[in-house]
């Protein structure tokens, strides 16, 4: 059962990670709410980095979901070895 909750976290994260995405896309503007904007106009690479993040991040949602279900590996060892953190 425990890849299951850890798919259910994810999956909830990447899913608020595409919603925000596609809004981001839709305005092109990036709001935090924390006072930080980052407009597509004035500055596309900083946008387009920040837009590039939140897709790799619902990637790797959709990585732990297929993990969860049996169809692929474990997608945590793949970036502890791109990233070299201990996830332990």
């Amino acid at each position: 059962m425990y890849p299951f909750f850890r798919a259910i976290f994810f999956e909830v994260i990447g899913l608020w990670s595409a919603v925000q995405i596609w809004n981001n896309l839709k305005t092109g503007i990036i709001d935090t709410g924390r006072g930080w904007r980052m407009e597509r106009d004035t500055n596309p690479a900083g946008f387009w980095l920040y837009t590039l993040f939140n897709v790799l991040f619902v990637a790797f949602a959709i990585a732990v979901l297929l993990n969860a279900i049996g169809l692929i590996a474990d997608p945590f060892p793949v970036v502890n070895r791109w990233l070299r953190f201990d996830f332990r």
